[in-house]
């Protein structure tokens, strides 16, 4: 730990929210106009709004690895499409990722949604450093799914246990929520209790779009509106779980995206490009850092130009936590930018190498 900083008894908490093919524009606080995204605004509305953040490629697979590594995906061998079920490599099981780090370091740890980093053994979340997992390994495309038409649909996990089968779209995001809610409750009441760090890559909004009957036709915007209302819904409840187990104050939350999703709609939302594409479409995210009790700014718009890769740093810095000579990042330390302590990004982590030539994985 960094003396002076930080105690283990004072490391704020870690809840970071990773949605799968949101838009730029497709939140109210960016400029959606047909749906209503009431409580993910109510995080823009008293922390930091990102208008220039990109996430570390267009597409699943190599973005995720940016984000847990702190690296740009070819460094580490991520940088080709994305990772079906019969792939026989995945995240680098070398890399010291995120969860390892935070876990080293006091944190209890759950990986809750898509995970996408590898199938194999090496390369599951319980060997990156996450306590606990539930959710997909895999995407629900057909790409994907047609492997488990034998085995009965892509299964949801619960720490490798099968809890459903097949995997059903218009469930996922109320039992992704149940799931961390749970969690982080019995992780809060535990006797040894420690500091946590939720990493939440939600299934939706990646295809095949899944919506509950509850949220059926409340968007004006078809089954991708409701989908995302629905989610909104769902963040709104694990915000008010914050609260009422009384560390609200103490958690700083991260809202993002995967990757793009399509172009403007309109004359005022000028972005080209769509997911798959390196144009503005398909790389740039919308992005959101939440915690008033921490020092995060409150309803600021930063037009930082930042990126998946800076989370790793950026998370160290508000844990306390020193990068381990000589880990390579990519990546570079936002928390002065939202904190409001700096207009200039810190270019290095501390004990960490950045950009250095070193063999690519």
């Amino acid at each position: 730990f960094i003396p002076g900083v930080f105690s283990v008894d004072h490391q704020p908490n870690i809840v970071f929210i990773l949605v799968d093919d949101q838009g730029y524009y497709d939140l109210s606080c960016y400029g959606a106009e047909e749906v209503k995204t009431t409580r993910i605004d109510q995080l823009a509305e008293k922390g930091v709004r990102f208008t220039d953040y990109y996430a570390a490629a267009p597409i699943c697979s190599p973005s995720r690895a940016g984000l847990m590594t702190g690296c740009y995906p070819r460094r580490v061998g991520n940088a080709i499409w994305v990772h079906r079920p019969d792939s026989e490599f995945g995240i680098h099981p070398d890399e010291l990722t995120l969860a390892e780090l935070l876990k080293q370091n006091g944190y209890a740890t759950a990986c809750i949604g898509k995970w996408h980093l590898g199938f194999k053994e090496p390369f599951l979340p319980q060997k990156q450093g996450f306590d606990h997992h539930f959710g997909l390994l895999h995407n629900l495309d057909y790409y994907e799914a047609i492997h488990f038409e034998d085995q009965g649909g892509v299964p949801v996990l619960r720490n490798g246990e099968v809890i459903m089968q097949p995997a059903e779209p218009a469930k996922l995001t109320r039992m992704c929520t149940d799931e961390a809610i749970t969690w982080i409750e019995s992780t809060v009441k535990d006797e040894n209790s420690k500091p946590f760090f939720l990493y939440m890559p939600h299934t939706m909004l990646h295809s095949p779009l899944g919506v509950s009957e509850e949220f059926v036709g409340k968007s004006d915007w078809g089954e991708l509106g409701d989908a995302t209302m629905e989610l909104d819904h769902h963040i709104g409840r694990l915000m008010d779980k914050l609260e009422e187990f009384g560390i609200a104050e103490n958690t700083l939350v991260i809202y993002t995206s995967d990757n793009g999703r399509r172009p403007g709609r309109n004359p005022d939302q000028p972005l080209g490009g769509s997911k798959l594409t390196t144009w503005d479409g398909g790389l740039k995210a919308p992005c959101i850092a939440w915690g008033p009790g921490l020092g995060i700014q409150q309803g600021a718009v930063s037009g930082t130009l930042a990126h998946a890769m800076d989370w790793y740093p950026t998370l160290a810095s508000m844990a306390g936590i020193k990068v381990p000579d000589p880990v390579i990042l990519d990546g570079r330390d936002l928390s002065g930018i939202i904190k409001g302590e700096s207009k200039e990004v810190s270019y290095q982590a501390e004990g960490s190498s950045l950009n250095a030539e070193v063999p690519l994985r």
